[in-house]
């Protein structure tokens, strides 16, 4: 006899939700999603797992509303922890296109410790991980910098490449894939360069020459100092 699969509601619309729909919908489970967007009353009455994919500014109202009371809730925030609900955070970024099926459940989770993947995702295969809840706001802050700041340095050395020294930006491709690739594999050993060999003329050389750009002369005077202290 085959096993009954709980009912979902997913509540979200944006991109989390947008691709954990396209992902969970996927697999034979009986899913609904709802949206403040959709124009629809909110009833869960018909779902045993409900799925938070909101802001984690809305998160709080929403594991107290007293219609999801007696529902197993599951948000996916990074940072928040409540007694009430479970943390399953996707260890990923999400952009505004959907990604390819198969790249969907090498997707790593970390969850809250304790965290009853069986009950609640017995048909996912991705790779699951729990840290303690006074782990995760460290957590997530050591996943937002990994995110985001190499994100926000590539795009101002684009912009440079094409504006000031009239090249493509997609020249500078093959080294980011290859530093990305280079740094999984043999992390600090990875450095290159003048700052690898420890060669402090050049790297002087270089901040006289950013001297004309004063946001790009402080990114670069903080993060070469910083990458002397800790280069093994």
């Amino acid at each position: 006899m085959a096993l009954r699969l709980p009912n979902y509601l997913l509540v979200g619309n944006g991109r989390l939700a947008t691709h954990l729909h396209y992902y969970l919908s996927q697999h034979d489970i009986p899913l609904r999603q709802w949206s403040r967007h959709f124009g629809i009353e909110f009833n869960p009455a018909a779902a045993d797992i409900v799925l938070l994919a909101i802001s984690d500014v809305a998160l709080p109202e929403w594991i107290e509303r007293p219609d999801l009371a007696d529902k197993t809730v599951v948000h996916f925030s990074g940072a928040q922890f409540s007694e009430q609900a479970w943390g399953f955070h996707p260890l990923m970024t999400f952009s505004h296109q959907l990604y390819e099926k198969d790249f969907y459940p090498t997707i790593p989770f970390v969850a809250d410790k304790g965290f009853p993947r069986k009950e609640i995702f017995p048909f996912l295969a991705n790779p699951v991980y729990e840290i303690r809840p006074e782990q995760k706001t460290f957590y997530h802050a050591l996943c937002h910098m990994a995110a985001n700041f190499p994100a926000l340095l590539w795009v101002q050395v684009f912009r440079h490449f094409e504006n000031d020294l009239k090249l493509p930006h997609q020249v500078l491709e093959p080294i980011l894939e290859k530093v990305l690739t280079n740094t999984i594999n043999f992390q600090a050993s990875a450095l290159a360069g003048p700052l690898q060999r420890r060669d402090f003329k050049t790297l002087s050389l270089h901040e006289e020459a950013l001297m004309m750009n004063p946001d790009l002369f402080s990114i670069y005077e903080r993060w070469t100092n910083w990458a002397k202290e800790i280069q093994p």
